[in-house]
């Protein structure tokens, strides 16, 4: 998270807020030029797409579509700031290149981590036209 150098060392209920959210709202701001209009549609399309590659990285049937999936995944995350899910995509992919197959395990953790940041976009989009769907 990109945040001023104080930021850590300032304890009270709004730093640890904004450390605990999924997605780092002032990179995606920074990202959006603070359009939330721009937002709305960025974190829709996120949504729906971390959703597709998830699902392909749990039917691979060989490392390599997996490892594609997940990579896939880190990249959609990092671009909303999603940092905690890119982290934990990255670490996947690493263990499914080392393995040679599909780590079951740790993709169970991923699932976990993709439903935490598709609930904070879809409680975030809640009051928005249109809707975000929360289908595994």
């Amino acid at each position: 998270m990109s945040v001023s150098p104080d930021f850590h060392r300032r304890p009270g209920p709004i730093a640890l807020q904004l450390r605990l959210r999924p997605i780092d709202m002032r990179h995606l701001s920074r990202q959006t030029l603070g359009d939330w209009g721009i937002q709305v549609e960025v974190l829709r399309l996120f949504d729906e797409r971390v959703r597709r590659y998830l699902a392909s990285a749990r039917a691979a049937r060989v490392s390599a579509e997996c490892c594609r999936a997940l990579d896939l995944i880190a990249g959609a995350a990092a671009g909303v700031g999603a940092w905690s899910l890119h982290d934990l995509a990255v670490a996947v992919e690493r263990e499914a290149q080392l393995a040679g197959g599909q780590p079951f395990e740790r993709l169970d953790d991923l699932c976990i981590a993709v439903e935490e940041v598709r609930t904070f976009v879809a409680e975030l989009l809640k009051d928005e036209p249109g809707e975000v769907v929360l289908l595994a």
